[in-house]
């Protein structure tokens, strides 16, 4: 049995889409920070679990270049831009705990 992969050009419609879906949440979230958007914990917490898939889904994005950089190195990449959301999250519920 062969396996099947995304053409080139669906993967990258798949990732141009999800940056596309990603790059105004993060402007909201440090918008919503750099105003002091008090209601900002909680609509974060219900936006979370939406976003968490997404950002693992980009986190693999690093293999895409395996052939233009060492797999040791995405592989490193891989494992920061994994944590991220995870960091975020942290950041955001201290930021709530006034």
């Amino acid at each position: 049995m062969e396996a099947r992969l995304l053409s080139p050009q669906a993967l990258i419609a798949l990732v141009v889409a999800s940056a596309a879906m990603l790059i105004p949440v993060r402007l909201y979230v440090a918008a919503a920070v750099a105003f002091d958007f008090r209601q900002f914990p909680a609509k974060f917490a219900r936006l979370f679990p939406v976003l968490l898939p997404l950002d693992l889904a980009w986190a693999l994005t690093p293999f895409l270049l395996v052939h233009h950089v060492p797999v040791g190195l995405a592989l490193g990449m891989c494992a920061i831009l994994v944590y991220l959301p995870f960091a975020q999250r942290s950041l955001v519920l201290m930021y709530g705990r006034d």
